[in-house]
């Protein structure tokens, strides 16, 4: 199984279980585990990945408005299978693979929030920048927030930019 965290809770975006310490949420993480063939989270993921350029054109533009980077990185849960959290990560984070673990893992071993961590890019399952106050990216999320209740996914949808790409990005 893998863990992704909803964005938007518990510092929303920072944190995976849409948890981003810069968002706008409560403490507590959204968790989700989903299976290792949900096509639904494979395909956001890969959309992820493919984007992955643009988000670190952006976060490296110098854009006073983007106050926040993230990556969402799998972290081996030796019962679950993999883990994703968020990472808050710089613009040199590119070359020297390191981040700021945004959530408290379930089953991750080794890590813990606040933990400054080296990842490997091969393990990066989305990313996410805010801009204006709204996350762009967040593939993953945006899969995760239609399987949660009403309420929550307004919640978070409010976080999100309408798209993942800004306009000028496509």
């Amino acid at each position: 199984m893998m863990r992704a965290a909803v964005p938007g809770i518990v510092a929303l975006m920072i944190v995976t279980a849409v948890a981003t310490p810069a968002c706008s949420r409560s403490d507590a993480d959204i968790v989700q585990w989903t299976g290792p063939d949900d096509a639904e989270m494979l395909a956001a993921e890969s959309q992820a990945k493919q984007t992955l350029p643009v988000f670190w054109r952006r976060v490296k533009s110098g854009d006073p408005q983007i106050d926040l980077a993230l990556l969402k990185i799998g972290f081996p849960a030796p019962r679950e299978g993999t883990e994703y959290l968020w990472l808050a990560v710089g613009p040199d984070s590119d070359a020297d693979h390191r981040g700021e673990v945004l959530n408290e893992p379930e089953a991750a071993e080794g890590v813990r929030a606040g933990q400054i961590v080296t990842f490997d890019p091969a393990r990066i399952g989305d990313w996410s920048y805010r801009k204006a106050g709204k996350y762009y990216g967040q593939y993953t999320t945006r899969v995760m927030i239609k399987r949660t209740d009403p309420q929550t996914a307004r919640e978070e949808a409010a976080d999100l930019s309408p798209m993942p790409l800004e306009p000028e990005s496509n």
